[in-house]
């Protein structure tokens, strides 16, 4: 069974790698292109900023979060550095 266990984790990881690298090229066509017109070998903090993502807090639930509201942040906010 930790045979098994170990060839998913492989498979997964290469799948996110696949995935990672894939975001990364459409990223990097120029917008008239539908890309974000990024430098290639952009970060997914660079596609989340082009997209409009460019909070620093960080929301861990299962909730369907559509945007932050900074007037509401708390003390129970987490902002990442």
């Amino acid at each position: 069974m930790a045979g098994l266990f170990k060839v998913a984790s492989k498979v997964a990881k290469k799948t996110a790698e696949m995935a990672h690298e894939l975001a990364q090229k459409r990223a990097a066509l120029p917008v008239s292109q539908r890309g974000l017109g990024l430098p290639a070998g952009n970060t997914a903090e660079q596609r989340a900023a082009a997209m409009g993502f460019d909070t620093t807090a960080y929301h861990a639930t299962d909730a369907d979060i559509l945007a932050f509201d900074n007037a509401k942040l708390g003390t129970n906010t987490a902002f990442l550095t």
